[in-house]
């Protein structure tokens, strides 16, 4: 309410200060150390409601440990998030092999392609699928796929499972959900519902296929709208669990449906990070 955060870049440092009260947090980070800044968001709880913020992880060379450069959750708005830090990637010349709109599809085949090799250099992370996010690059079935879109999902039980859509090179899109399930992934490729495809699919779950039931609430944002709206959550599973339905009213109004497919997480590989 009365602080403001200020970033100060340099081209031999970048400087974090919140003022006018003192607050911690503040700092200055050599440029020379620095061999890259990624994005990151997350969830702030605060008496039952949940807010999306943002900061950016500075990875810094010679062995010394990655940290968070505003360390206070101050970003709500992801277009903010990504203009600081596209500012301060070209003023300080860090190429990190992102295009300036990063809302826009990559669609040269061959782009991803010199990317990828770019990519597979640098990443030396061991990266799981929980950790895929907007942006990334991965491999399935013998194509590269990029995020394009992310849903995220913070049930009030403490889990959090995410929504992704996948595209290739051939503009082809996917949807991957990722359940979290006392700390095991579980993960479909879904495929979105009519109202009428919705509708009688409920039927055949609960007469044909004797579903497990699983029933969630809480809040969701996505990629393109950080506002956090509430959910509630249907998710049955047939009892081969190999399939299921996932049904969400949004703001006690708005309705959607999914259909899934059961699929191994050894099935994606090669996660690259931009």
């Amino acid at each position: 309410f009365i602080n403001k955060t200020i970033i100060t870049v340099t081209k031999q440092s970048i400087t974090v200060k919140h003022k006018p009260l003192k607050w911690k947090n503040a700092k200055t980070l050599q440029v020379e150390n620095i061999h890259r800044i990624d994005l990151k968001n997350g969830f702030s709880s605060y008496q039952n409601d949940s807010t999306c913020y943002y900061d950016f992880i500075v990875e810094q060379s010679k062995g010394r440990r990655n940290i968070d450069l505003l360390g206070v959750k101050v970003i709500a708005n992801e277009s903010d998030a990504l203009e600081i830090e596209q500012k301060i990637k070209q003023f300080l010349e860090i190429d990190d092999y992102e295009i300036v709109n990063e809302f826009e599809f990559r669609t040269q085949p061959q782009e991803i392609e010199r990317q990828q090799v770019k990519f597979k250099e640098k990443n030396i992370l061991n990266l799981k699928i929980s950790d895929l996010k907007k942006g990334y690059l991965i491999d399935y079935e013998n194509q590269t796929w990029e995020v394009i879109f992310e849903v995220q999902y913070s049930w009030v039980r403490g889990s959090m499972d995410k929504l992704f859509q996948l595209r290739n090179h051939k503009k082809k899109t996917i949807l991957l959900y990722v359940q979290q399930d006392m700390g095991m992934f579980n993960l479909w490729l879904e495929t979105e519902l009519s109202h009428n495809e919705l509708n009688k699919q409920k039927e055949i779950f609960k007469k044909r296929f004797a579903a497990k039931q699983n029933i969630n609430s809480g809040k969701t944002c996505s990629s393109q709208d950080t506002r956090l709206k509430n959910i509630k959550q249907w998710h049955f599973i047939n009892k081969t669990g190999k399939k299921s339905l996932r049904v969400l009213q949004i703001q006690m109004k708005d309705w959607l449906g999914f259909s899934g497919k059961k699929v191994d997480e050894f099935e994606f590989e090669n996660m690259l990070i931009p």
